[in-house]
């Protein structure tokens, strides 16, 4: 032991003093080019190769002032938290970053995850101690729909209480929906009253089948909103219902609904009969594999997400009066008017835009067939609302996951993990309420009760909770706003100086882009209606909830459930209809500033940070901006290349289609457009051949082609962030003139730039089971995290140049080797 040690010591010795004489020669070498210059916002492109001002080995000491600030100390314990300085960074930088956290059982999922429930736990520990006599009307709202969700997680099982549980769910399904297989009749059979019934029934519960919608900017007409009309959201993601290596999990959920359904026959006491058995229960699975053949039918039908880039294919533009006359079977104009009851303009202007028409023309086709009735259609409905509504009545393994409160950990998790309901496949873009994890997270204590609740107020009444977090729990969010404010320019900066370094945009594309960035509306940290955060502001939010009112008075959980996915579809989608100009529909804050995530919206032109993402690990006011300019300048940096990217191409400074030729719309010309292609391509190749981030097993690699828009995203905004960091350091003005950050306390082998390297490695530290990074790989346009690291730090070589790695290493590959993304050289 002690021979092995001292060999160890003398090859660090040796290792160090290598690393200083290369330190020695290459300041030599960099005095004899000169100073670098000062740029006030954006640093010039430096040649990747060049000699770091300072650098050094992970694990020597480094030349620099060891900060004694408590802050940085901070910031250092964070990165301790996930580094294992015993894996090589050159090699596999997310180990290196991640490990210690990844091997702590008693570490969240994520840092990002513990972030939001932090954040849960402050609002939650708000509205516990609210004194609702004092309290203004959104904080009751926010305070008994909380509570209301808390108290329904935590009340004594009981036959009494589930039975009052379903009374209410039955109550509602017969005056929405019926539901003939159980002996519950259509009060009206027309194929009129059907979609009616389907609008009706998404308007207040966010229940859709056959189709989903929302309201948005007109995509064209400035100064307009339209309404969106897309293709079926399904239960699971669609390759699920087309690909073989799923039968095991479509015949799962078929066995599911059978026993859910089963369940609700001992409840309403009904015999159950159908042509072909007489027998129950077998009718009852006939119908559960009807229904899913029937959602395996509409997936083939349905356009894949890789079909789905091209705006323009999917912009085809309605009125209400015109729809039937190309839809003779299919009454879309019915389903519309439902949604929109009491929020349409008088007249009605607004276009309906038919995102995939194939889709449309083959449900068209199936209900003239009479293949499928419109009793059937209402069955499914029925037990697409049963299935979203789980949660509540606890019937089948859907309801039985949610019985963890009571049950403790170890109750089955099988359905709810993976089934997404109706209100979370809602949307586009940023309002697109997406699932969550934490839907289907362990809920068996205390704080993950609160925290459950809390987050089901950020998703179903997102602005409520974020006024009470960003005007009473964020003390330093004037200071945040301004600093993020600047950082943001300095990107947006280094991102249009990147532009001008590529060969394959033409100078009318430079243009083009340079306009998008200057024409960028930035939404940071919060609403600006919510200001100035009095007596004022408290009214304006008041009013903004009239749609949540009957919340106060609500005694169930259902009631205000009820209430919340009503007014939300009410408040944040159909109002939307009567707004006009663009100076009042672009600004659209879209989700909670309480929740942490980032997002750009090509139709808006907008970019948005929500306060609560401006909170470790991504920043702190006061850590240092090593720190900051890789986690949150990462994350506006990344956002605002989608901007750029495939999508956000066709996407004008206004957010209108731009320059739409017959196939497709895009502010560059076609030789632009091949040279992204190009760029693109590569992305897509490196990913596939590398197989990230295993290479054994069945359905083991991320694909390139499905997660090249976030990958593309990830190599250039983080290139961004770094030039932008770069540029502060010099900034003479606002910046820190040229003299580096202090070291960081246990961190003190590590320079600042390194220290921008590990901040954004630690962010992405994700924990996953097999079976969630498998359905990630199938399904998800973003790649798991370690790709999102690794494959992003070998794109990107002033990392390697940082780290001092050997030209050749993994992520220090030879410019050949690499995908040059976003930059010229």
């Amino acid at each position: 032991m002690s021979k092995t040690l001292g060999f160890n010591l003398v090859l660090v010795i040796a290792t160090c003093g290598v690393a200083i004489a290369s330190l020695v020669f290459s300041i030599m070498i960099y005095n004899k080019v000169g100073e670098p210059t000062l740029v006030p916002t954006s640093a010039p492109i430096v040649d990747p190769n060049a000699p770091p001002p300072r650098s050094n080995t992970p694990g020597c000491k480094v030349s620099g002032q060891v900060s004694t600030d408590k802050n940085y100390k901070s910031a250092a314990d964070e990165l301790l938290r996930g580094l294992n300085r015993g894996i090589d960074p050159c090699t596999d930088f997310y180990t290196y970053s991640c490990k210690a956290f990844l091997d702590d059982k008693n570490t969240p999922s994520s840092p990002s995850g513990e972030s939001q429930m932090k954040i849960n736990l402050q609002i939650a520990d708000f509205l516990d101690d609210l004194n609702v006599k004092k309290a203004d009307d959104y904080e009751k709202i926010a305070r008994n729909a909380y509570q209301l969700c808390s108290d329904s997680m935590t009340e004594e099982l009981s036959i009494e209480m589930l039975t009052g549980r379903l009374d209410e769910v039955q109550t509602d399904l017969l005056d929405f929906v019926q539901f003939p297989l159980f002996g519950f009749p259509m009060k009206d059979d027309s194929r009129d009253a059907l979609f009616t019934k389907i609008g009706r029934t998404e308007r207040q519960f966010l229940t859709s089948i056959l189709m989903g919608s929302g309201a948005s900017v007109d995509y064209k007409v400035n100064g307009m909103t339209a309404v969106y009309v897309d293709q079926a959201g399904l239960s699971y993601p669609r390759d699920y219902y087309v690909k073989n290596q799923f039968l095991n999990e479509m015949q799962d959920y078929a066995n599911d609904i059978a026993e859910l359904l089963k369940e609700y026959r001992t409840y309403v006491k009904k015999v159950v009969k159908c042509d072909n058995f007489d027998n129950s229960d077998d009718c009852i699975t006939e119908f559960a594999q009807w229904v899913v053949n029937f959602e395996v039918q509409i997936a083939l039908a349905s356009w894949d997400d890789s079909e789905m880039r091209n705006v323009k294919q999917q912009y085809n533009p309605f009125t209400l009066t015109s729809l039937p006359k190309f839809f003779k079977h299919l009454p879309i104009d019915k389903y519309v008017m439902a949604l929109t009851d009491g929020m349409r303009p008088d007249p009605f202007k607004n276009r309906i835009i038919i995102g995939q028409p194939p889709y449309f023309t083959w449900l068209d086709a199936l209900l003239d067939s009479d293949a499928v009735t419109n009793e059937q259609l209402t069955n499914y409905l029925a037990t697409m609302f049963l299935l979203d509504t789980a949660d509540y009545h606890y019937l089948g393994s859907f309801g039985r996951a949610k019985r963890r409160a009571h049950d403790g950990p170890g109750a089955p998790l099988r359905g709810l993990d993976a089934r997404r309901p109706s209100g979370q496949r809602k949307g586009r873009g940023a309002r697109k309420l997406t699932y969550n994890p934490m839907f289907a997270a362990q809920v068996d204590t205390p704080d993950s009760v609160r925290h459950y609740c809390v987050e089901m107020l950020l998703v179903y009444l997102p602005y409520a909770p974020g006024y009470i977090y960003v005007k009473n729990l964020r003390d330093d969010k004037y200071a945040v706003k301004e600093d993020v404010k600047n950082m943001t320019q300095r990107i947006v900066d280094s991102f249009s100086d990147m532009i001008d370094s590529l060969d394959w945009m033409d100078s009318d594309g430079k243009k083009a882009a340079h306009k998008k960035s200057e024409n960028l509306l930035q939404n940071i940290g919060w609403p600006d209606w919510y200001e100035p955060f009095d007596g004022t502001s408290d009214a304006a939010v008041n009013d903004y909830h009239a749609d949540y009112m009957g919340i106060i008075d609500s005694t169930t959980y259902w009631q205000a459930s009820k209430i919340m996915k009503g007014g939300l579809e009410t408040r944040e989608f159909w109002r939307m209809l009567s707004q006009k100009g663009d100076d009042e529909i672009r600004p659209n804050f879209l989700q909670s500033p309480a929740m942490v995530n980032a997002w750009y919206q090509p139709e808006r032109n907008s970019i948005t940070f929500p306060l609560a993402n401006m909170a470790p690990p991504y920043y702190s006011l006061n850590y240092p901006q090593a720190y900051n300019y890789a986690g949150q300048g990462g994350t506006a940096g990344h956002e605002l290349t989608h901007g750029y990217d495939d999508e956000g191409v066709q996407f004008d400074e206004n957010g209108k289609l731009a320059n739409c030729a017959f196939t497709h719309c895009s502010i560059l010309d076609d030789d632009s457009r091949q040279g992204f292609s190009d760029m693109a391509q590569c992305v897509v190749q490196q990913f596939n051949l590398q197989c990230c981030p295993v290479k054994t097993g069945n359905v083991r690699c991320a694909n390139g082609a499905n997660t090249q828009g976030e990958n593309i995203a990830d190599i250039g905004g983080q290139q961004a962030a770094y030039r932008a960091y770069q540029a502060y350091i010099q900034d003479p003005i606002y910046g820190r003139n040229g003299d580096p950050e202090d070291l960081l306390p246990g961190l003190e082998d590590l320079t600042p730039n390194q220290v921008f390297w590990l901040s954004y490695g630690f962010s992405w530290c994700s924990k996953k089971s097999e079976k969630s990074l498998v359905s990630q790989l199938e399904t998800d346009p973003h790649a798991p995290s370690i790709c999102r690291v690794n494959q992003v730090m070998q794109d990107i070589p002033q990392f390697g140049r940082d780290f001092k790695c050997k030209r050749g290493n993994v992520l220090y590959p030879q410019d050949d080797d690499r995908c040059k993304v976003w930059v010229g050289f």
